[in-house]
């Protein structure tokens, strides 16, 4: 157990300051990229130990994961408010065309939405595939959106999704 800690802190000292690599085929410029190692709870505010990716790093797997999630939230935007909220609680489910986009790799696609201080409301997205070397493991993206009381849609900064993290 010790050298498996020791192993994570290496990881996450080499997350170039948090920074995703710029690898140039990227779906947004303020997706949060991590490697989940383990999580209890639910997908957004559960138990979890993840690190930022460092020398362990898969960009192929990242841009798919962002593209795809780029795709929901270009779906979700366009939505009503009341079907968007009804899409991110899970009562109505994602259209087969934006979930078989994942590729040929198993995946998913889920995310949360609540009420903003303008009047209108943000949501977050996670998207993630699971890591075949480690049982409990995901590749994960985070991306998050505004949207304005004028139904005008802002992303979230890279430092506001840190600060969800």
């Amino acid at each position: 157990m010790p050298i498996v800690l020791a192993f994570l802190v290496l990881m996450s000292l080499d997350s170039r300051a948090g920074r995703r690599p710029a690898d140039g085929r990227v779906a947004s410029p303020a997706s949060l990229r991590a490697i989940l190692v383990f999580r209890i709870g639910p997908p957004f505010g559960g138990f979890r130990i993840a690190f930022r990716p460092g020398f362990v790093d898969w960009p192929e797997g990242f841009a798919a994961l962002e593209a795809a999630v780029a795709r929901v939230r270009t779906f979700l935007i366009q939505l009503p408010p009341d079907q968007r909220s009804r899409m991110l609680s899970g009562e109505t489910p994602w259209p087969e065309e934006l979930v078989i986009q994942l590729g040929s790799r198993p995946g998913f696609i889920d995310g949360i939405s609540y009420a903003n201080a303008a009047g209108g409301s943000d949501f977050v997205l996670r998207g993630g595939f699971p890591c075949s070397w480690w049982p409990l493991g995901e590749w994960v993206v985070f991306q998050g959106v505004h949207i304005r009381s004028d139904n005008r849609a802002e992303p979230f900064s890279y430092e506001e999704l840190t600060a969800l993290w």
